[in-house]
């Protein structure tokens, strides 16, 4: 009886131990919508690539990077909405017979497909970037595929770095107004 007993715990020991997932198995198992985001392979011979990043090798995504990317997202969201509310004002006041609702300039990450395009660059660091669309100027073309991102549009189209080592994220950018 005692054998089995002892039998047991280790089986339970063991069992246990085996449950921590190596960073290979937890990339495979993030749940990211397709539907919403779409991961692009860094390819050095493509040049919306290299005017990206001018060098890097790809790499892949774990649940701390996209806690990570959903962070910076939303600091760059909290800063840059103070601006679209001036917008708002500075236009309806402007143009008061447009009738513009304070709602439609405020930003709101929910509307927006991403793309991403992971590295790994020549200091070993992880770094991503970002592009995202709003669902409406998304709906004329499929942004999946590309890094491109299109000329005028104001903040439906932003994008921006981050370095996941050092928890910077910068070259924030808001295209210009139709």
């Amino acid at each position: 009886m005692k054998l089995k007993v002892v039998i047991f715990f280790i089986l339970i020991i063991l069992n246990s131990c085996s449950k921590n997932k190596k960073p290979s198995e937890l990339k495979s198992n993030l749940k990211i919508d397709t539907s919403r985001v779409s991961i692009i392979k860094y390819d050095s011979a493509n040049l919306d690539c290299k005017m990206v990043f001018k060098t890097g090798t790809n790499s892949y995504l774990n649940k701390e990077d996209l806690d990570k990317i959903e962070f910076a997202i939303d600091k760059i969201i909290e800063k840059q909405n103070p601006i679209q509310i001036e917008k708002f004002k500075e236009i309806s006041k402007r143009h008061p017979e447009e009738n513009y609702k304070k709602e439609d300039f405020i930003l709101k990450k929910t509307e927006y497909i991403r793309r991403y395009l992971v590295i790994k660059n020549i200091k070993g660091e992880k770094e991503i970037y970002v592009a995202l669309v709003c669902d409406e100027i998304a709906k004329y073309s499929d942004f999946r595929k590309t890094l491109k991102q299109g000329h005028g549009g104001g903040s439906c189209l932003f994008s921006f770095k981050l370095n996941f080592d050092t928890n910077e994220y910068y070259d924030i950018q808001f295209n210009a107004e139709a």
